[in-house]
């Protein structure tokens, strides 16, 4: 698997996706906030198994902060392996965030269901806020793959000896996957959280940044390799 800064291509869709099941509380909230009343019962009597007192059902953006431990050491855990400072234990460590965020957030889903069994008015679902989501998980993740599509026999070669604008994008694209994978993580979060069909303005907005930007960082890598191409031609 071809390495850069100490990740290797598996290794990038893995943080990738971890990062992402980190997330799951974080969505899980932000997706049934405005399907719920204002006050929702977050404690029950054992005894009458009646709904005890309700409390405000943004009280469940506190409990969602311990979804950021697992994202904390997935990063960290990454930031170190690029460095080469943590390369046998990363895997293990890798798989123990992954667990930890399912647990995490299976405690989180379970009490929004029982949240839901005990309202009596249930608001629709923010349908838009879904299909952001959905759209930012393919995006994301396709940018977290290229790298590994890009070094495939087929591409790698044309990569490397290509001077087209084309292929010069798609290296701009292979060298900053991380841009794209965690860009629309962040775009994701942001529109789960809009109102209504608001929430196709972070992705739209993400989206054409994205472009601009690989498509600049492209024109310099073109420009850093005819620089090259010209500076070989004169020494010989």
């Amino acid at each position: 698997m071809n390495k850069r800064n100490g990740l290797n291509d598996s290794d990038k869709v893995f943080v990738t996706v971890a990062l992402w099941v980190s997330a799951l509380a974080l969505f899980a909230t932000a997706l049934s906030l405005p399907m719920l009343p204002d006050l929702v019962s977050i404690f029950y009597l054992p005894k009458e198994g009646a709904a005890g007192d309700t409390f405000s059902k943004y009280n469940n953006l506190l409990l969602i902060l311990a979804s950021v431990i697992p994202a904390l050491i997935i990063i960290i855990s990454s930031t170190l392996k690029q460095r080469n400072k943590l390369q046998n234990n990363f895997l293990s460590i890798m798989l123990f965030s992954i667990m930890l965020s399912l647990c995490m957030g299976s405690v989180m889903i379970y009490g929004i269901l029982m949240q839901f069994d005990a309202s009596s008015a249930i608001r629709e679902m923010n349908i838009h806020a879904l299909i952001t989501l959905v759209a930012s998980f393919f995006l994301s993740m396709m940018y977290a793959f290229m790298p590994m599509i890009l070094h495939a026999p087929q591409y790698s070669q044309k990569l490397i000896y290509s001077n087209k604008a084309y292929w010069h994008g798609l290296r701009a694209t292979e060298k900053y996957w991380q841009v794209g994978a965690y860009g629309f993580l962040v775009c994701a979060i942001i529109c789960v959280f809009m109102p209504d069909f608001y929430c196709y303005i972070p992705l739209a907005i993400c989206a054409a940044a994205f472009i601009v930007f690989i498509a600049v960082c492209g024109r310099h890598l073109n420009k850093s390799r005819e620089k090259a191409d010209d500076g070989g031609l004169n020494e010989r």
